[in-house]
């Protein structure tokens, strides 16, 4: 999950993000959060790999998979995913996973 402060300061960057928490969807299942995403044509951010196996695994579509495979600060997660935001259109991420930090 995505603590507040960075959801905080993408949405004050501007940057759409939508939290499983505001979407009522913490406490469901990989599936059904990956399931809304794609509905939603939204990124999945994440340090859970269970969500690289499900797309592995099921080959299901998405919109883009920003998988951090350590945890960092704060400051480090906000300027990681501001980078993606700049660098790639939504398009452009389409079926991807990105491994961050770079």
């Amino acid at each position: 999950h995505v603590p507040l402060a960075v959801s905080k300061a993408l949405k004050k960057r501007g940057i759409d993000i939508l939290t499983m928490q505001e979407s009522g969807m913490l406490q469901k299942d990989d599936k059904s959060q990956l399931s809304l995403a794609l509905k939603e044509k939204r990124a999945v951010v994440t340090h859970d790999n269970d969500f690289l196996k499900l797309i592995a695994k099921e080959g299901l579509s998405h919109h883009g998979i920003l998988f951090f495979t350590r945890h960092v600060s704060i400051g480090t997660s906000i300027e990681e995913i501001e980078q993606v935001h700049l660098a790639y259109s939504a398009e452009e991420l389409q079926g991807v996973v990105l491994f961050l930090p770079k």
